[in-house]
């Protein structure tokens, strides 16, 4: 009687051992695609904030290579592996908003120092042209002899 109690006690053991995991896997899977369902939500923000700082004229291209890879890893199901990638584009995201103020700075005094430059040339060439003419004119007939020509 004894082995009898034994056994089912092993059985049924076995039996919640073997049942239970079967019953946790729709927990899991659930809880992997609402994790899953983050990153698109996740992706969406990413490439919100990539297509704002292209429109400021931020150069995004690494940024965008790793949200490529990310939703590539995403669309394979393979969700760690996008968390990762969106993690790192994330990363560079954050580091080329902190330096786009300078970068559009720096674009816009070598623009308008370009400009400033550009509307210059034909004001100095208007004061300095007759001058250096003139000087070179000058110096190139300065051997000249005059003579009085009588008619």
């Amino acid at each position: 009687m004894a082995r009898t109690n034994i056994m089912a006690i092993g059985i049924s053991l076995g039996v919640v051992f073997l049942i239970f995991p079967l019953l946790l896997l729709p927990v899991t899977i659930e809880a992997s695609e609402i994790s899953c369902h983050l990153l698109e939500e996740k992706v969406k923000t990413l490439f919100n904030e990539v297509y704002v700082l292209s429109e400021r004229g931020i150069n995004v291209s690494s940024a965008v290579e790793e949200l490529d890879k990310g939703v590539k890893a995403l669309n394979q199901g393979e969700c760690d592996k996008a968390e990762a990638y969106l993690q790192s584009a994330e990363d560079k995201i954050h580091a080329l908003k902190e330096t786009a103020d300078t970068v559009i700075l720096q674009r816009n005094i070598v623009k308008w120092v370009s400009v400033g430059i550009l509307a210059a040339i034909p004001i100095v060439t208007y004061l300095l042209l007759p001058r250096i003419y003139m000087g070179l004119w000058f110096r190139y007939r300065r051997k000249w002899k005059v003579r009085k020509y009588e008619v």
